[in-house]
């Protein structure tokens, strides 16, 4: 099954009310809200056939300590994701959607969390 990428901040709300939904025990959904369970199932499904990141080398400026993970999603996105040693338990989610002139690289997210490192340097984790 193939969903459009528009979709992926509904698969990911859905994912994050399973997550929160196991350790809360369950939480009533308004009616205007839910969904029919072929549908979670499916964007469940979509979610979860995704490549799994992978080890990487982070770059320069993230904390020696630090471990880095890097991967390509089925669309072609790339994204780098970076856990400091000493987590503080908060995540940066860095978003940044262009404008960018040719085909995307690897490179663009190694920049982005270069840029970025400080909140890696701070305990935050960061994905981008």
């Amino acid at each position: 099954m193939s969903l459009p990428s528009s979709r992926a901040p509904v698969i990911a709300a859905g994912l994050l009310a399973l997550l929160t939904g196991c350790a809360t025990g369950p939480t009533p959904i308004p009616a205007s809200r839910a969904v029919d369970a072929a549908t979670m199932a499916g964007l469940v499904v979509a979610a979860v056939s995704e490549p799994a990141p992978q080890p990487r080398a982070c770059p320069k400026g993230v904390p020696a300590d630090a471990r880095c993970l890097a991967g390509t999603d089925r669309n072609g996105a790339h994204y780098m994701i970076a856990m400091p040693a000493r987590w503080s338990g908060v995540l940066v989610l860095h978003a940044h959607g262009g404008p960018v002139l040719g085909t995307p690289t690897m490179a663009r997210a190694q920049e982005d969390l270069t840029r970025w490192s400080i909140t890696v340097r701070a305990g935050h984790a960061w994905a981008g």
